[in-house]
């Protein structure tokens, strides 16, 4: 009788853990391997349709039955008929959406700057529940990025994230920018637990199993058991009291087996075992940040740097470099991977289709913007022109080098591919789907 429990429980919890990953969110699955079903397509393709939002669309789309949902900086969530291009319906908030939604049990889960986490209908876009989680932030700082600022605490223009949820044991997972992390039950909208970290966060959580996984600006990665929010393990990344530059997350893990894989401001990507917290191995980018969630694929991490302008494949299991290819541009996109084509955004407004294998960039796409303002920003070679993008080394002309970027279409949206469908939005305002 006991032995038919336990198979009985086995198989409960097996079932569980497949329903907590049918759901549509951020990266493709809750364990955020950035991989989708089919082949992929070509970027020789065309233009099928683009939608325009009020402003930059730096949330990555998540794609359920026939709808693409996607949050814009103009402050409105955006349900899109993923064939047609056209609206169904728009939710607004009082801030920007800069956040991916997870979508489960005909329920859209979003997260906005406005300190909210709302619940939608996935039909019709209204509101079944608001969770206030305090207010978000962005990381901020005296003298950041090593710019003298007269003591004065500045936000930082580079921090343009937000967490996104993801559901699983019932209960919605997000981060925010007052530091804590959120349990919020999936249906009533009511607090489950919280945990508070001494930073923002603005990773997005990964989940396996009974864990829930992410990072937070106080330099931390956290490993925390989803029922309870009671901690498994912390593991210390670097630090920089000086200029806070190197230091702090705006990637996010992504699970692979035992093994979670993340980047980090301090110039490293870390090869994690998830159950025990300790380091296998550690990847040096010489400094420059990783802000892409890496994909995970084939014994495979696959991930963007930004002042170096690289795009790299690791062996999942060592560390050791397998390509490393220049992208001539900032990348913050995370990448995406469907059949044995990897694609990746950059600032400068391209989106590369490359060979899995061998690195090989197939094709190249450009927003409208890029094709425009590159012409004004970008050298011949589609390297940055760096005396017109960035026009002095002050705090304004820092915030003046970011709109320069923006204004060239920068993809820093996350691609998500459904079928012979590829689709992200750009800082041109526009979500693009390619065929």
């Amino acid at each position: 009788m006991k032995t038919i429990i336990l198979i009985v429980a086995l198989l409960f919890a097996i079932t569980k853990d497949k329903q907590d990953n049918c759901q549509s969110v951020y990266r493709g699955n809750p364990q955020h391997t950035g991989c989708y079903e089919g082949a992929g397509i070509g970027l020789n393709s065309s233009v099928v349709w683009k939608f325009k939002t009020g402003d930059k669309v730096i949330s990555s789309p998540v794609i359920y039955n026939e709808t693409l949902f996607i949050g814009s900086d103009d402050c409105f969530f955006y349900a899109i008929d993923k064939k047609s291009g056209n609206l169904k319906w728009k939710f607004k908030t009082k801030g920007r959406v800069s956040s991916s939604a997870a979508v489960f049990n005909k329920v859209v889960y979003i997260n906005s700057f406005d300190g909210f986490v709302y619940a939608l209908d996935v039909e019709n876009g209204k509101l079944i529940w608001k969770f206030d989680t305090g207010g978000d932030k962005v990381f901020s700082a005296t003298n950041l990025h090593g710019i003298q600022t007269g003591g004065q605490v500045v936000e930082d223009p580079w921090d343009m994230y937000l967490s996104s949820p993801v559901v699983a044991k019932g209960k919605v997972f997000v981060g925010s920018g007052n530091g804590y992390f959120w349990a919020i039950n999936a249906k009533t909208g009511q607090l489950d637990w919280k945990f508070r970290t001494e930073g923002v966060i603005h990773s997005s959580p990964a989940i396996s199993g009974d864990s829930v996984y992410f990072a937070s600006w106080d330099s931390y990665i956290y490993a925390l058991n989803c029922n309870n929010g009671s901690e498994i393990w912390r593991f210390k990344t670097g630090t920089d009291d000086i200029n806070h530059n190197q230091v702090g997350f705006q990637s996010s893990p992504a699970i692979s087996g035992n093994m979670l894989y993340i980047g980090c401001r301090d110039g490293n990507l870390r090869a994690i075992d998830r159950i025990s917290g300790k380091l296998k191995w550690l990847f040096s980018a010489n400094g420059s940040w990783i802000i892409t969630a890496p994909a995970v694929y084939n014994n495979r991490v696959y991930f963007g740097t930004s002042d170096t302008n690289r795009i790299l494949s690791l062996d999942s299991e060592t560390g050791k470099i397998i390509f490393d290819k220049p992208a001539k541009s900032y990348i913050f996109s995370s990448p995406a991977i469907a059949g044995n084509k990897l694609y990746v955004g950059t600032f400068a407004g391209f989106l590369y289709e490359m060979d899995c294998i061998s690195g090989k960039t197939r094709a190249v796409f450009s927003t409208e913007a890029s094709t425009v303002n590159g012409k004004v920003y970008l050298n011949p070679d589609s390297t940055f022109n760096t005396t017109k993008v960035f026009p002095d080394a002050s705090w304004n002309g820092m915030l003046q080098s970011v709109k320069n970027l923006y204004s060239m279409g920068s993809i820093l949206s996350s691609p998500a591919i459904d079928g012979s469908r590829l689709y992200f939005g750009s800082t041109d305002g526009f979500v693009y789907a390619l065929e």
